[in-house]
């Protein structure tokens, strides 16, 4: 009897220890974050991210997903030092697909908050370098066609809103000829033709 209760003990640490494990992953607690931020649970959320943070306080791409939690809070500060911690954790790591991924969502994130914020320069310098992360993906450089219609670049501005509809057909803009941008300058509001996040 005392076999199969010495038998029965070690059976349940074999199995239970794992899974004990895995609640203190960061990876774990990053997901679990990921799924309260999908389902509103955005308080709970940013204690999950907190969790897969203190674990791994290297995790770039946790930082991202809790300055995008901490924006839907309509905490932006706290979402812009998570972008820029992002940042500076995965700018040390060797260049990898994923590691270029993480930086492509902190640049085009943090140059969101700096064109909303109207720091112009500063948002086209990020969104430049989420462009040559990722060359591909038409929401920055329609991003970006904004930027230049307010530094009254208007060749450019028709130019990079092209380039966007090429990328994909379905950017929130219309094709602008540059006369039309010169002349429906109301087109170009920000209210009605909403940066792509």
């Amino acid at each position: 009897m005392r076999a199969y209760h010495i038998l029965a003990s070690l059976l349940f640490l074999i199995f239970t220890l794992p899974a004990l494990g895995q609640a203190d992953s960061p990876t774990v607690q990053y997901q679990s974050g990921k799924d309260l931020a999908k389902a509103g649970k955005l308080t709970e959320a940013i204690t999950a991210f907190d969790s897969a943070i203190k674990l791994d306080p290297t995790f770039g791409e946790a930082y991202v997903d809790r300055g995008n939690t901490y924006g839907e809070l309509k905490k932006i500060r706290e979402a812009f030092a998570d972008y820029i911690q992002s940042i500076v954790i995965e700018e040390k790591k060797p260049q990898t697909t994923d590691r270029d991924r993480v930086l492509w969502r902190a640049y085009t994130n943090r140059g969101t908050i700096l064109l909303r914020t109207q720091a112009y320069d500063k948002a086209f310098a990020d969104y430049n370098t989420a462009i040559k992360l990722e060359p591909k993906n038409a929401s920055e450089v329609y991003n970006r066609s904004i930027l230049y219609y307010i530094m009254g670049d208007y060749d450019m501005a028709v130019a990079e809103l092209k380039r966007a509809r090429e990328l994909n057909p379905k950017v929130l803009d219309r094709n602008f000829s540059r006369p039309e941008a010169e002349t429906n300058k109301k087109a170009w509001d920000l209210r009605k033709h909403p940066v792509i996040e």
